[in-house]
């Protein structure tokens, strides 16, 4: 007996079992997952994020509108009518019933894991929680079943060979997109790509078999299997003119070797997928204690002890140093006799430190117009307004452009390095933080001297700049004085002990 959808109850019955075992097994691989954070886990997002760009975020949104709702939605259906309109029932029912179950089986497991998104910028609008992606599991269920619908009509090696592909470099892309975009980590969407293709596999193999298409190789007709020889396909071809019929003989499709393949990748993707978690689970590292980490505070005994990345905001607006994406200051100086010209630029690139959206700067320092050291800073501001300090990576460079250092590069969090204030919203005299600390690295100090100092720089004459000292316990005896003004920044630098170095502002270009 046979069911409205031309399924067994039996094979039914045996496909909501399935569907239950795989509910259970993504259950606990996200209980495992959330409660198992591995700091490999937390730093793929973060790293991922950091080297964002406008065109790889275009190419981001591509690949996850390939597995949204409209377009997987509109794309089943149009393929599961033509297959039934063509006679491929059984194709068009697993094809309508991957999809459909995959997506019940994500939506079912982020209610029960209810894993917290990555503490990152997210670059699309996400209401629901973090594991399994939906998104992944979406592609590998269409994409899976999609591959197999082809394959049972047996293409050319070639065209199989491409639709693999093309189906692998989709599910692919449509899992980077997802941590690119700051909504999954890496063990969403490889939980969401197990569930769906899994899912796929498991129900092209039950339907085949469990309707004797497998064995019979006639698509959608229930033939027993016989002592005799392999049944023939019957293709009945009526001509109106004569109000005759013909019958021509077709060769059987030899379905019974693709059940077995679809089992056999069914297994393979199963342990393959098993041992990819348990060794991102077991070896990526030490267990992350929170999404919301606590980071400890490196601006000194007049600053805060801790920190959260819920406390910052993803600009830098503070009025003594905006830090507006695209503008350039230029400065021109000396140092150490030479004369120089520092190109300091706000990019427009967020690095996520620790969870924390920092804003880049790239500092490029020309001695007698050769590039001696380029450096790229990191930013924050909290909702207090104060500016805080990151990290760098700096480069000293030869004449001939060769890196010789990187003496001076820390970032937040790396090797026991703290963040310190750079500037705060409402300085007064006295004030006084430290600006970093990377222990015998990079410890600068500063403190407020007064808020109405007057600066003639090239740039221009200002009578209420803000005037601090800057000095470091690793270069005793050092001292610099630097002067900011208020919608501007820096506008001067210049050392009053030590090795004689300035800085003056030659210009401001804004976008």
């Amino acid at each position: 007996m046979r069911s409205v959808t031309g399924l067994r109850p039996n094979t039914i019955w045996l496909l909501m079992a399935g569907w239950i075992g795989l509910l259970l097994a993504g259950w606990t691989a996200g209980e495992l997952a959330k409660n198992n954070l591995t700091a490999a886990d937390l730093e793929i997002v973060r790293d991922i994020a950091a080297v964002r760009t406008a065109g790889l975020t275009t190419l981001a949104h591509m690949f996850s509108f390939l597995a949204s709702g409209y377009w997987v939605t509109p794309v089943t259906a149009i393929v599961f009518l033509v297959l039934y309109r063509t006679g491929r029932h059984l194709d068009a029912v697993g094809l309508g019933l991957s999809v459909i179950g995959a997506s019940g089986l994500s939506a079912v497991d982020k209610l029960l894991v209810g894993r917290p998104r990555p503490p990152v910028e997210h670059l699309e609008a996400v209401t629901t929680s973090s594991f399994p992606s939906g998104h992944s599991t979406s592609a590998g269920a269409l994409y899976v079943a999609l591959l197999l619908v082809l394959l049972r009509g047996r293409p050319r090696r070639a065209v199989a060979i491409t639709a693999g592909v093309g189906s692998a470099v989709m599910m692919a892309g449509v899992a980077l997109s997802r941590i690119y975009l700051g909504v999954h980590y890496p063990s969403d969407v490889i939980g969401g790509l197990l569930l769906g293709s899994g899912w796929s596999l498991f129900v092209a193999f039950v339907i085949r078999r469990g309707t004797g298409a497998g064995r019979s190789g006639t698509g959608d007709l229930d033939e027993r299997a016989t002592t005799g020889p392999p049944p023939i396909h019957r293709q009945f071809i009526h001509r109106r003119e004569d109000q005759t019929m013909t019958v021509r003989r077709v060769p059987p499709l030899r379905g019974g070797k693709l059940g077995s393949l679809v089992a056999i990748a069914a297994v393979a993707t199963v342990l393959v997928g098993a041992l990819a978690t348990a060794s991102a689970l077991s070896t990526a590292g030490p267990a992350v204690a929170a999404i919301d980490p606590t980071i400890v505070s490196g601006a000194g005994p007049n600053g805060p002890k801790t920190i959260a990345p819920s406390d910052f905001v993803p600009h830098v607006h503070n009025p003594y140093f905006p830090l507006r994406p695209g503008t350039t200051f230029r400065y021109r100086g000396t140092k150490d006799g030479r004369p120089t010209i520092d190109v300091f630029h706000v990019t427009g690139r967020i690095r996520q430190i620790l969870g924390v959206p920092c804003v880049g700067v790239s500092d490029r320092l020309f001695e007698s117009g050769k590039l001696a050291e380029r450096t790229t800073d990191w930013y924050a501001e909290d909702r207090q307004g104060r500016v805080w300090y990151f990290g760098e990576e700096t480069a000293e460079l030869s004449p001939t452009g060769k890196v010789t250092s990187t003496e001076g590069s820390w970032q937040t969090g790396v090797q026991g390095a703290r963040p310190g204030i750079f500037m705060t919203r409402a300085p007064h005299p006295g004030q006084s933080f430290r600006q970093e600390f990377y222990r015998g690295e990079a410890e600068d100090h500063f403190r407020v001297i007064r808020l109405d100092a007057r600066a003639s720089v090239p740039a221009g004459h200002f009578s209420r700049a803000l005037e601090t000292r800057e000095w470091t316990p690793l270069e005793p005896g050092v001292i610099d004085r630097k002067l900011y003004v208020r919608g501007i920044g820096e506008v001067s630098e210049e050392t009053l002990k030590g090795p004689l170095e300035t800085s003056r502002l030659l210009s401001v270009h804004k976008l």
